[in-house]
Formats: structure tokens, C-alpha cells, sequence
């Protein structure tokens, strides 16, 4: 989806019973930049009972939504600090919103 020059990246995608979360895009085309909000998601187990029923991964394998955790494109701006938490490792750089807490 595209708004005001920005690509945000959906949150996932369901076949049948499997949801398959949107992670970080491989590639960027020219002239854009990934972008990154301030959330810092964690990693964490769910149980039921004695039975694990979903895990949680921390940086670098988070996912689109994963505890509030969003991404998107756009040409770079002056509002876009370059990053590195460690996110995205694949790409050769990606940016967060200036102002925003370094973890």
C-alpha cells in the first residue's frame, strides 16, 4: 500500500490455517530507504500447560506488527536517522525517525 510516497509493507499473509508474517524485504529499489518505528520487540515463549504453542523472536527476526514493531519505504528525509540495532542485517543500511530511543 502506497500513501503520500510511502510503501507500507503488509503484515502478513494467510493460506488455509498458516499465517506467514511479513519480514524485513530483501531488496529496496533506488532511491529509497527502509525505515523502522521506535518499538523494539522481544523475544518470548507461550505456553499452554507444559506445551509451547508459539515463540517470539527478538532482533533480527522480528516481523510486520510484532508487538507493535512497523516498517515501511520511503525517499530518504531529513526525519530518517540511519540505525543500527541490528534489524535488517541483509540490507546495507536502514534508517529510524530521528528522536526516537536508542536501545
Amino acid at each position: 500500500m502506497t500513501k503520500g510516497g510511502v510503501r507500507y509493507y503488509p503484515g502478513g499473509t494467510t493460506v488455509g490455517n498458516l499465517f506467514t508474517p511479513a519480514t524485513a524485504p530483501r531488496t529496496v529499489r533506488k532511491g529509497r530507504v527502509v525505515v523502522h518505528n521506535q518499538v523494539r520487540p522481544v523475544a518470548r515463549v507461550i505456553r499452554v500447560g507444559r506445551r509451547v504453542v508459539y515463540r517470539t523472536s527478538g532482533f533480527p527476526d522480528v516481523y510486520q506488527g510484532q508487538d507493535g514493531f512497523r516498517f515501511w519505504s520511503d525517499v530518504r528525509r531529513p526525519k530518517y536517522k540511519v540505525c543500527d540495532c541490528g534489524w535488517a542485517p541483509h540490507l546495507p543500511r536502514h534508517y529510524r525517525l530521528k528522536g526516537t530511543a536508542r536501545w
